[in-house]
């Protein structure tokens, strides 16, 4: 029993002490992780993230087997993992054993991070990241106006806190710094008029721009130190140097070449202004003692306006405008702060001796003679002064000329100056009348009467250029008897003369005979009226004598029978006792027939090809009369629209006939598209390949791609040798088709074939080899070896044998490959190996 109690317990003792043994040996095992930080501690700014590197070693480097998280115990902000946020508190597992976190303080001060990084058995490390977040960083601009200052004057310093500005309170202090071994350099600083002490912190509450003055008050260059600092320990430090000068003084002169002068005319004035000590602006203003302006740079000034001038030579005008003496005083006055005043004065007298009038020349004669009717022209005047321009002379006209009335005409010119000095010049225009009345018999001259007939005078017609009918019939005086009792040749004549004096004489004849004048009939109609023919035939008349036979008829015939209007067929007869007979037809030629048109083209109508030119067919014109006419084309063809277009043709003679005629021009499409293929036309594919449809490109005279019906091609199998047409079809809209063809073919690579094979033999080894291979679909061109012993690859025709020499120890292998080509570019490889043996 005591036996089995100690086998019991040693065997308790060896369990406990295996358990030991088993824990040590698996904590051995599991290998610790280390972690280290880039820094540990650092200096950020508010609301700017701040980044820390981190990694992790151990001896599995399994980034998955860790994970990590953070808590801020001090301050406030915000993690980013790898530009990611991640929440506070909370693990989240790592993808890298390198990493960076990003923290963003958003308060001001000390901020403390707990970060913990636990591994897959759970064991955590912990690490403190200490963050001293300070105000967010800004800059500060400041600009001098001007960049310079002089004794006694005073710039503005504009200054602008520029980039972002936390909610924090901001001081400004400055101080004047000594740049140079004299110890110059001071001066008074000024805040809206209140003097600031140097190094006296001043509260910034006019927002992020504000301005402040300053006084030099030593000659040389002021250095000012600006301080900027929050109430979260931000600080910013801006310097500047402004040159102080002594306060700028100067000299003026005005002065004139021309101090007597005409009323209105400019005197030119030069100015100097030079500069004694420092520079400075300037205005100029100006007063006179009489009526006057100043002009400087093209605009005029009025007494007591501002002038802007700059130092130096410079020069203006002064225009006096009344008669007398000008005292014309002028005052220059700098910028500084107590202005300099300088002044300059002139005297010019302005006279107006301008007594001489204007001088007048006439254009053309003096005295000018026309005929009742002629148009008569005015050919004006030249006007000279001796003291205006001639645009400045006020000239007038006076006097007309009534071209109808015969008179003499005068036409006075008066020309005025400027000072009221006047001359005139007259021109005189005599209207004549020196052309005779006319007087024209009514009735023959001569006229002819038988013994003891009455005789009745006729008359006459009269007619002035002037007088009026019942003017020349007052004038008129008829002389002369006809005794019709006594055979005889009588005058009589007829006088008138004008209210010109201008005299006309007429006589006519009058015959008393014994024997009757032939006798005359008119055959046909009289008056006769027909309408334009190409020719007119008279029907002429019967002549009858008591005495005479087969006497002879005159006849004046100047009918134009394609002219309308009204003409006169004359027939005269003399007998043998010289009696003579006259006898009239009076013929009225009419147009009552239109035009013909007739056109250059079918006059059913006409297509056109869309947006091609189009010029309107041309129209011969015809007509009965002898009119040359040309037909009117009104309408137009829009060649850029498909359809129907009207051009009318409009013919009219001189006696309103009017023919119109339509022509139809219908505006087709009648061009096929035109149809490119994208790439090859040829193209060789081996049995299986792809096919990669580049399809094709159209275009057409009218209309737009997209209107065009594009048919491809559905027949190719890459799967099946053979040529294969790809037949591509474009119809436009009008029915027009054009087609273009790719031609594909798909071809069964070649197979290479080798001989001999395998070969063996002893160092050196010729080996003449044949190649060999299909030509089912294209024709092996090419055939390219490749010996396996470094030596240059050889191409040579399939068909020929090629020789190689092999040199090697024993065992050695070359593998020889040819590599076939066809015409398809199909290509196959084969080998065999060649062995040299002892």
């Amino acid at each position: 029993m005591k036996k089995l109690s100690k086998y019991f317990l040693v065997s308790i003792i060896l369990s406990i002490v295996i358990m030991a043994c088993t824990k040590e040996i698996t904590d051995d095992l599991i290998i610790s992780f280390e972690a280290t930080f880039s820094e540990t501690t650092l200096d950020s700014f508010l609301n700017t993230p701040a980044d820390i590197e981190f990694s992790i070693t151990d001896g599995l480097e399994q980034p998955e087997n860790f994970s990590i998280k953070y808590k801020v115990s001090e301050g406030s902000g915000i993690y980013l993992l790898n530009d990611q946020l991640i929440e506070e508190d909370q693990f989240i597992v790592l993808s890298n054993l390198t990493n960076t976190i990003s923290y963003t303080g958003t308060t001001v001060g000390s901020n403390k991070v707990i970060v913990v990084i636990k591994d897959q058995h759970q064991r955590e490390k912990e690490f403190v990241l200490t963050y001293n977040v300070k105000d967010t960083a800004f800059d500060m601009e400041i600009v001098p106006t001007p960049s310079a200052a002089y004794i006694g004057g005073v710039i503005d310093l504009d200054f602008n806190i520029i980039n972002e500005i936390s909610p924090a309170d901001y001081t400004i202090s400055y101080k004047f710094v000594n740049t140079d071994g004299d110890g110059s350099g001071n001066g008074i600083m000024y805040k809206e008029g209140e003097v600031l002490n140097q190094n006296e912190p001043i509260d910034i509450n006019q927002g992020n721009t504000f301005t402040w003055q300053l006084e030099g008050t030593i000659v040389g260059d002021l250095a000012i130190e600006f301080i900027v600092k929050s109430s979260l320990n931000a600080t910013v430090e801006k310097s500047i140097t402004i040159p102080v000068t002594e306060t700028p003084d100067f000299t003026f002169t005005v002065e004139t070449l021309s101090s007597e002068l005409a009323t209105n005319s400019n005197a030119t004035l030069n100015f100097k202004i030079t500069e004694t000590i420092g520079n400075s602006s300037y205005k100029m203003m100006y007063d006179t003692s009489n009526q006057g302006v100043f002009t400087f740079n093209d605009v005029v000034y009025q007494p007591g306006d501002e002038i802007p001038v700059e130092a130096g030579d410079f020069s203006g005008f002064y225009t006096g405008t009344e008669m007398g003496s000008h005292d014309v005083t002028f005052k220059v006055i700098n910028a500084n702060t107590l202005p300099l005043e300088k002044t300059g004065s002139l005297l010019i007298n302005y006279t107006d001796p301008d007594t001489e009038a204007p001088f007048i020349e006439l254009i053309g004669e003096a005295e000018i003679t026309i005929r009742v009717g002629e148009e008569y022209n005015d050919q004006g005047i030249i006007v000279t002064d001796n003291v205006d321009v001639e645009t400045d002379i006020r000239v007038e006209i006076m006097g007309t000329v009534d071209i109808q009335k015969p008179e003499t005409y005068v036409i006075t010119y008066t020309a005025t100056d400027t000072s009221e000095n006047s001359s005139f010049i007259t021109r005189k225009v005599t209207v004549i009348d020196d052309e005779a009345p006319v007087i024209t018999l009514i009735g023959d001259n001569p006229i002819t009467i038988f013994v003891g007939a009455t005789f009745t005078d006729p008359g006459v017609m009269l007619s002035d250029n002037v007088d009026t009918i019942e003017m020349l019939q007052e004038n008129l005086t008829i002389t002369g008897n006809v005794n019709t009792n006594l055979e005889d040749d009588y005058t009589i004549m007829y006088s008138v003369t004008d209210s010109s004096d201008n005299m006309t004489n007429l006589n006519r004849v009058v015959k008393v005979v014994n024997d009757a004048p032939p006798v005359i009939r008119i055959l046909g109609q009289n008056p006769l009226t027909f309408n334009a023919t190409a020719s007119y035939t008279d029907a002429g008349v019967e002549v009858s004598d008591d005495i005479d036979q087969n006497l002879t008829v005159n006849i004046e015939n100047n009918v134009i029978s394609n002219d309308p209007g009204n003409y006169k067929v004359i027939y005269t007869v003399k007998d043998s006792g010289d009696n003579m007979v006259r006898a009239e037809r009076n013929v009225t030629v009419i147009d009552t027939e239109a035009p013909v048109i007739t056109l250059s083209v079918s006059e059913s109508g006409i297509t056109h090809r869309v947006n091609t030119s189009f010029t309107n067919p041309t129209a011969v014109v015809t007509d009965n009369a002898i009119d040359p006419l040309t037909a009117v084309i009104s309408g137009s063809v829009d060649t850029t629209t498909l359809g129907e277009n009207t051009l009318t043709y409009t013919a009219t003679d001189e006696s309103d006939n009017t023919t119109i005629k339509n022509l139809k021009v219908n505006v087709i499409d009648d061009v096929a598209p035109t149809i490119e293929l994208i790439g090859e036309r040829n193209i060789f594919i081996q049995v299986g390949g792809t096919y990669t449809e580049q399809g094709v490109t159209v275009s057409d005279n009218f209309n737009q791609e997209g209107e065009i019906t594009v048919g491809l091609p559905l027949n190719l199998n890459v799967n099946i040798a053979g040529l294969y047409e790809l037949k591509y079809s474009a119809t436009d809209r009008s029915g027009n088709s054009a087609s273009v063809s790719r031609f594909v073919q798909v071809f069964n690579k070649p197979v290479a074939r080798f001989s001999p094979r395998n070969v063996t033999g002893q160092s050196p080894l010729t080996i003449t080899f044949n190649a060999g291979g299909s030509e089912s679909d294209g024709i092996i061109i090419n055939a390219r070896w490749n010996f396996g012993d470094g030596s240059p690859e050889v191409n040579s025709d399939f068909r020929d044998n090629v020789t190689h020499t092999f040199t090697g120890a024993p065992g050695t292998v070359f593998n020889v490959g040819i590599l076939i080509t066809d015409e398809f570019g199909g290509t196959d490889i084969t080998g065999t190996t060649v062995t040299i043996t002892n």
